[in-house]
């Protein structure tokens, strides 16, 4: 019996060391831990490396910014409106501060041959220091700023615009209406004149908006343009494109030279690097688009105008390299569309971009040389 006893123990023994090394050798079901690549470096076997990289390739890494095609937006600026900025760029006030952690910036003349910027930041919360100086709005600048849904600060406004901010129930902090929640630079108001010493601060912004009531949550999904997808660069292969530069005015151009270290366009104007005094850096963007279009003034003694934001031709630049191309806008509500010679939509590389809005009348004198010959220029035929 005991024999017996030991023989039936021993093979019930057996028996289970026998399932438990059939279990241990069995593959994982894909909902086990064990079948995802360790974030500790834990080793895995190579077909679940090369399955666990080529999907992390493709997916987003983070939260999509609707100003710059890029998965590089803070959690807490998901879904929130983005703000513009109508910056002063006449010469006397030079240098800007803040502009140039913006994701995008539009120049347009304004009135008497010089021109204004637009600077438009994805993420109010997280904003430079202090921005400006900010000075008054025309209506085609709330026509840029519309299909972006963003909040708009101004100081002052042109008769039209303000009929417009009207009308369309705009949110705007104006400072002519709202001056203790900007910030007066004296040294630069005595020096300069208050007109330049006008600017925003990020809490200033945050107690505008909260004494207004303004919506805080973006009602629109789309991006400012079309953008390529993150890592999917595309060269504007038409033209080689070392330097850009294109005239507003008699008095008013803006540069645009190619680092090939960043990538980037570096921006000049007035023969000088465009600076960020906040930063102390020289303005950068990933694109530069150029819209050529009709630029009128209108019947006042203190030449401002009026732009046609309908429909024309331009040039794209990106990577190096550039391109003719027809754009569209049309209903302030819409954003640009561009194409190509076929008709094909352009999109953009994902990243900043410098839009120069410039008169027809100045077409003639763009200027663009290749990156091989420094000392020539020649121009994009559409």
């Amino acid at each position: 019996m005991m024999h017996r006893s030991f023989f039936t123990r021993f093979l019930a023994f057996l028996l289970t060391a026998l399932l438990l090394f059939a279990v241990s050798c069995s593959p994982t079901t894909p909902n086990e831990s064990s079948s995802l690549p360790s974030q500790k470096g834990e080793n895995s076997s190579s077909l679940e490396q090369e399955v666990s990289s080529e999907e992390i390739s493709q997916a987003p890494k983070g939260n999509l910014n609707l100003l710059t095609g890029k998965y590089d937006l803070p959690d807490s600026a998901v879904d929130k409106r983005p703000v513009s900025f109508m910056i002063n760029n006449i010469k006397v006030a030079l240098p800007q501060y803040g502009i140039g952690s913006a994701e995008i910036i539009y120049e347009v003349l304004a009135e008497g041959g010089i021109t204004r910027l637009m600077a438009v930041f994805s993420d109010y919360e997280n904003l430079p220091s202090q921005i400006g100086p900010v000075r008054s709005t025309r209506d085609y600048y709330l026509d840029l700023a519309a299909p972006m849904d963003t909040i708009f600060v101004n100081w002052g406004t042109s008769n039209i615009a303000a009929d417009t901010i009207r009308s369309r129930k705009l949110d705007n902090i104006d400072g002519m209406y709202y001056s203790n929640y900007f910030y007066t630079d004296l040294d630069i108001a005595y020096a300069k004149g208050f007109e330049h010493s006008r600017f925003m601060k990020p809490e200033g912004l945050k107690k505008a908006m909260e004494r207004k009531n303004q919506r805080t949550q973006s009602e629109s999904d789309r991006t400012a343009f079309r953008f390529r997808e993150e890592n999917d660069l595309f060269l504007p292969d038409a033209q080689s494109v070392g330097y850009l530069r294109v005239k507003y005015s008699y008095s008013y151009d803006a540069a645009f030279t190619y680092d090939p270290e960043t990538k980037t366009y570096l921006v000049s104007q007035f023969g000088d690097p465009h600076m960020d005094a906040a930063s102390g850096k020289q303005l950068a963007f990933d694109n530069v688009i150029v819209i050529y279009t009709t630029v009128e003034r209108i019947g006042t003694n203190d030449g401002k105008v009026m732009v046609d934001l309908t429909s024309g031709d331009g040039i794209y630049v990106s990577q190096g390299g550039g391109m003719a191309i027809n754009w569209s806008k049309g209903d302030y509500r819409n954003r640009f569309t561009f194409t190509d010679a076929s008709g094909k939509e352009v999109a953009l590389n994902a990243g900043t971009t410098y839009v120069c809005i410039v008169p027809l009348t100045q077409r003639n004198n763009t200027e663009i040389k290749p990156l091989e010959e420094e000392n020539s220029s020649v121009a994009i035929q559409g």
